[in-house]
């Protein structure tokens, strides 16, 4: 894994990786026969777009245009993995893979949050970290009721 030049590195980088998490749950919610779990999927895959939205927010404050960054996975530590192929999976798997994706996204914004120089982006950072936290625990309740009612 290669190390951030900056905090404008760092911002980039949650950008695409909100977008790779947008994309995961809307083909999720796509899938799903379930009414209700699709409108988890719906509005897990919109709070990433708000999320996304926030942190190009604080690239154009630096005076930047937010562009793609096509070598993200360089500086992933905590990969979402080939959200393709997981969508072939069957549900429980899928949800599974969820969860350690909000768990991956948790702990990247919580990491960078400590390293972040700028008071601001730490406030998006803490924010964005309880966010994820809270689209974890609301997938980890839907897994607990899936086994639960297997």
């Amino acid at each position: 894994m290669e190390e951030f030049k900056g905090d404008e590195d760092i911002l980039k980088f949650a950008i695409e990786r909100e977008k790779q998490a947008n994309r995961f749950y809307v083909a999720l919610a796509k899938r799903v026969a379930d009414d209700e779990m699709r409108e988890v999927f719906e509005v897990l895959a919109g709070d990433e777009v708000e999320h996304k939205a926030k942190l190009e927010l604080e690239v154009m404050k630096t005076g930047r245009v937010v562009v793609s960054q096509k070598d993200a996975k360089r500086f992933d530590p905590y990969p979402l993995g080939d959200t393709e192929s997981m969508l072939h999976m069957d549900f429980k798997s899928a949800l599974a893979i969820a969860i350690d994706k909000e768990n991956g996204s948790f702990r990247l914004y919580a990491d960078w949050f400590a390293t972040a120089r700028d008071e601001q982006q730490r406030e998006i950072l803490l924010s964005l970290a309880q966010e994820e936290a809270k689209h974890k625990a609301r997938l980890e309740i839907e897994y607990e009721m899936l086994i639960k009612n297997q």
